[in-house]
């Protein structure tokens, strides 16, 4: 009874290699599908029951092919120069180094390390940091961890390093949304007292 599904998945997986589809535009074609199964289910339709499934696995198989495909890297240029932009992931340490992910515009986001710890950087904070940046790049082994592609998912495609003696600059306002800045607080706070049981 499961390969009827199985091929319905794979030739969603197949299809969306052939044409492009949105993620969105796939998750409406499977509501739609499995509200028509069940619409048949309700008539007592196993005609229309079984071609609504069928079509609800091809349009989950498209989805996820689409949330497969690498992240497309955007445009940035690197070298040495200043960054600001929003606090998207809060400071932590990494041995002698504090490392966070700054988001330059919606998308773009660059994991900075400094060895500063005078200015706290938490979650919604604007800061201005100079930096070097260089791409993201994973060790390229077979087998190995895809650590380029799993940054990208997280929109994170450059590395920044600050000289040592940089300072960041704390800009008026605040960034993101003022739910997350609570979690973002709570999740530091448990990060520190972990940090502070376990030195």
């Amino acid at each position: 009874p499961l390969i009827g599904p199985f091929v319905a998945f794979a030739a969603g997986i197949l299809l969306a290699r052939r044409a492009e589809f949105g993620a969105a535009e796939c998750i409406w074609y499977a509501l739609g599908f499995g509200l028509l199964a069940a619409v048949g289910a309700w008539w007592r339709r196993r005609w229309l029951n079984w071609t609504g499934i069928a079509l609800c696995f091809t349009a989950l198989g498209m989805l996820d092919a689409v949330w497969q495909q690498p992240p497309v890297r955007p445009e940035l240029m690197t070298g040495a120069g200043p960054l600001s932009g929003c606090v998207a992931e809060a400071a932590v340490w990494r041995g002698d180094q504090r490392q966070f992910t700054l988001e330059l515009r919606p998308g773009v986001r660059v994991r900075v390390s400094t060895r500063n710890s005078a200015v706290p950087l938490e979650y919604g904070t604007r800061v201005e940091i100079p930096a070097k940046v260089r791409e993201t790049r994973g060790f390229r082994n077979p087998g190995a961890f895809e650590l380029e592609e799993w940054m990208g998912r997280r929109g994170i495609f450059w590395r920044g390093t600050a000289p040592r003696d940089a300072v960041p600059r704390v800009l008026p306002g605040l960034c993101g949304s003022a739910w997350k800045r609570q979690i973002e607080r709570l999740r530091t706070a448990g990060l520190a007292r972990i940090d502070s049981l376990y030195p």
